[in-house]
């Protein structure tokens, strides 16, 4: 499966979309791991890094963020319900803070094979990106991330960001009344690659110094203040997930997916 997509196609100005790169360029920093799944799969592992579980979804050729040319990973979300498309990985260390980068490509509807991901407004369990610890049980860990939540009749979407303990939502958890939300999914980011970064930092002990951020574009958002982090050890993040459930499907056009292209992961901030 390819898509079609013109290369020289300029940027529109009243969009600034241009469908085969982000407006945000460059190559990863001091990277632990990068992948631009020229591999055509999931195989790649350095520095302790490898991916894990892969749940509807799959490598695909000839699309990437550089062009035509490239390899990307297409999540797919065509069932009906719990639509989940998710790509687990494992760091291979325990870190205290960690740094994330990639480009997602959300269509819109003028590709060919047509895509057109659009959400529901409905739905408490829209997953986007998670971290945690799996190194002292279950039930103290450090958790953060961000979800999808629907914005829009359009089927526009935001991203909130998350902070807790893991299966605790009670214990420095980020509300979602009160959640801090970044744009994502709109008119704007569809039909074009966008570049996603996110910081996870966990609170040092007896401290509420924990950090969840997201940068959207560059636009970034943030969750400061949280103590999330072992009840009585100092442990950091060594696994996570990228995309994940869906209470509802996404909506509009046959093969309903996300793209992502070129991941990085890195102890230290990702420039």
């Amino acid at each position: 499966m390819s898509i079609t997509i013109d290369l020289d196609l300029p940027i529109d100005p009243a969009t600034g979309k241009r469908a085969n790169e982000s407006r945000f360029q460059g190559v990863p920093g001091e990277a632990l791991f990068f992948d631009d799944f020229s591999s055509g799969d999931l195989s790649k592992s350095e520095n302790g890094f490898e991916w894990g579980a892969a749940t509807n979804l799959g490598v695909i050729s000839g699309f990437s963020r550089l062009g035509n040319s490239g390899n990307c990973v297409r999540f797919n979300f065509d069932i009906n319900a719990e639509a989940v498309s998710e790509l687990r990985f494992s760091i291979g260390r325990s870190l205290p803070q960690v740094w994330f980068r990639y480009w997602l490509y959300y269509p819109d509807g003028t590709e060919s094979p047509s895509r057109g991901p659009k959400m529901e407004l409905l739905g408490s369990n829209n997953k986007f990106m998670r971290v945690w610890s799996e190194d002292g049980g279950s039930e103290s860990d450090p958790r953060g991330g961000a979800s999808y939540y629907a914005g829009s009749p359009e089927g526009d979407a935001r991203a909130g960001l998350q902070a807790g303990v893991f299966n605790n939502g009670t214990v420095s958890q980020v509300p979602f009344d009160a959640a801090v939300y970044q744009d994502l999914v709109n008119e704007e980011t569809r039909g074009r690659w966008i570049e996603v970064k996110h910081y996870y930092r966990r609170a040092d002990p007896g401290q509420e110094n924990g950090i969840v951020r997201i940068w959207v574009d560059g636009e970034m958002t943030e969750a400061t203040g949280l103590n999330f982090r072992h009840a009585t050890e100092d442990y950091g993040f060594t696994h996570g997930y990228l995309q994940g459930a869906q209470d509802f499907p996404w909506e509009g056009g046959d093969g309903r997916a996300v793209y992502m292209s070129d991941f990085s992961c890195s102890d230290s901030e990702i420039v």
